[in-house]
């Protein structure tokens, strides 16, 4: 079977990872279940898959795989599909782990994000993706990217550490950047060019500092952040001492992880919670609820369910998971009725997923 065989069968067979390592049978992920896809007898050697690398790998990706030890690139096969690809050495045994992308850039509608869509005009602020690692949050940044471009007309600048997806200008002129280590230089020197909007991809927390103590956003900016939960994020805007940064902020979206859909035909993210920038001086100037934030993230994901929680719903079950009182919750939040009706609900019924999902807002329809 070759290489491009594979793929292919793995293609069919709706498989969300592909696994190849020295002498063993190439295996997928299907549904949730991981199945061989060659006989024991059909495998590749080491020497085969240090050739594959070779072929798949540029001179300069090569030789940072060398030095590192493991790389993740974003590769295409003609004709197959779009891939996530992690290389990694151990011992000496190399070994290739594929995971499927859809090449066409993400839609809002298919992610379930529309409700992103008319932020895509703003001009002047700050959005935020955060969560955690392989969550999805440069799905959600790419797919406002092609709103924004959509909607309206503007040199919008896209800046990455390496993007799957090229945007080609549909109504805007897209710039797309790379950087490593050289963020603050390139992002300086990238202004010059007068962008209207400006995108981030993969921000690590001191570059983010960086921007929050040296720019003053007058530029529609939209970052994603290196991995980091909820709590992990929180405790570094507590502890960095710039709430009042964020109080302006038009959006802030936590991502959970990501699932497969069929109907979409690529991964899309789930999110743990959204919430609306208002929100964080509240959470993080009250030293007992910024504690149950922690605790509640804590809590089994399969009883919280795999939904958009509003800030009521997100309360809500906080109280119900007895992390705050009913009298804590109804002062954190805008929507007091809807939040009494919320709390009577989780009280009287188990905290389950079957229930979860019963108690879901407007945001929350139409996941695959």
């Amino acid at each position: 079977m070759t290489f491009k065989e594979i793929l292919s069968v793995a293609q069919k067979s709706l498989a969300t990872d592909i696994y190849i390592s020295p002498s063993k049978a190439i295996y997928i992920k299907s549904r949730d279940q991981i199945k061989p896809i060659t006989s024991a007898n059909s495998t590749l050697s080491n020497e085969q898959i240090i050739k594959l690398i070779k072929k798949i790998l540029s001179e300069q990706e090569l030789e940072q795989y060398k030095e590192k030890k493991s790389l993740l690139i974003y590769y295409s096969v003609k004709e197959i599909s779009l891939y996530k690809l992690y290389l990694s050495e151990q011992e000496g045994l190399h070994s290739l782990h594929f995971q499927p992308m859809s090449s066409q850039i993400p839609d809002s509608k298919n992610l379930n994000t529309t409700f992103l869509d008319g932020y895509s005009t703003f001009r002047k602020g700050l959005m935020l993706f955060l969560g955690a690692k392989h969550s999805g949050k440069t799905h959600t940044l790419n797919a406002f990217l092609n709103m924004a471009n959509i909607k309206t007309q503007r040199h919008i600048s896209l800046l990455s550490r390496q993007n799957p997806w090229v945007h080609s200008g549909a109504n805007s002129l897209i710039s797309s950047i790379n950087y490593t280590d050289n963020f603050i230089e390139v992002f300086n020197r990238h202004l010059n060019t007068n962008p209207d909007m400006i995108f981030i991809d993969d921000l690590n927390f001191n570059n983010f500092l960086y921007l929050l103590e040296n720019y003053d956003f007058n530029l529609p900016t939209v970052i994603s952040l290196q991995a980091g939960s909820a709590y992990q994020f929180l405790r570094r805007i507590k502890n960095n001492k710039i709430t009042n940064t964020f109080r302006n902020c038009l959006y802030i979206l936590f991502h959970q992880k990501l699932i497969f859909s069929a109907q979409a035909g690529t991964q899309i993210p789930i999110f743990e919670s959204v919430e609306r920038s208002r929100e964080l001086d509240r959470f993080i100037d009250d030293e007992e609820i910024f504690a149950y934030v922690n605790n509640f993230s804590e809590l089994n994901r399969k009883q919280r369910g795999d939904h958009i929680l509003p800030i009521e719903n997100y309360l809500a079950k906080m109280v119900k998971a007895q992390l705050i009182s009913s009298q804590q919750a109804l002062q954190f939040c805008d929507n007091q009725p809807y939040l009494l009706k919320k709390i009577s609900t989780v009280q009287n019924s188990p905290l389950s997923a079957e229930n979860t999902k019963t108690e879901i807002g407007e945001l929350d329809r139409g996941w695959t």
